[in-house]
């Protein structure tokens, strides 16, 4: 058997409770799944992949921009660079419009190594369904003046 606390029950399954359970982060789960129940998965992906999609196009279409990876079936998280900035700075001069990117290797140094990105990574913009097509303009004007 398993370790448990002295004070939890020997019966299955309370004797694998360690404490007191965490109610709020219970409620959170709770909240969220009636949450996603409600608005319906399918249309937050298609809310997703539609302001994916303007953002890639526009992206594309601006010069010195440098967008990596394109699998066919991808969650709304797209990564780029922009001809002579670090990524660093990419990501201050966005923060100062506004626009809420991640920078440098997400951890992933190994990717970032396999592409050539060392020492400064990329930059990372994501979608959800409470960002707008406002959102992805903002983006797009922000990259277009760098």
């Amino acid at each position: 058997m398993p370790d448990k606390l002295n004070p939890s029950p020997d019966e299955a399954p309370d004797r694998f409770e360690l404490g007191t359970l965490p109610f709020e982060s219970l409620a959170g789960v709770t909240a969220a799944a009636e949450y996603m129940l409600d608005v319906g998965y399918d249309a937050i992906r298609d809310h997703e992949e539609r302001l994916f999609a303007i953002a890639l196009e526009g992206l594309r279409e601006i010069g010195g921009v440098t967008l990596y990876g394109a699998p066919p079936d991808r969650v709304p998280t797209l990564m780029f660079n922009v001809e002579g900035k670090t990524s660093t700075e990419v990501a201050t001069a966005l923060a100062a419009r506004q626009v809420a990117v991640w920078d440098g290797n997400y951890y992933a140094w190994e990717l970032e190594r396999f592409l050539g990105l060392a020492p400064h990574g990329a930059v990372r913009a994501g979608f959800v369904h409470y960002n707008d097509e406002r959102d992805v303009e903002r983006l797009l004007d922000a990259v277009e003046t760098l």
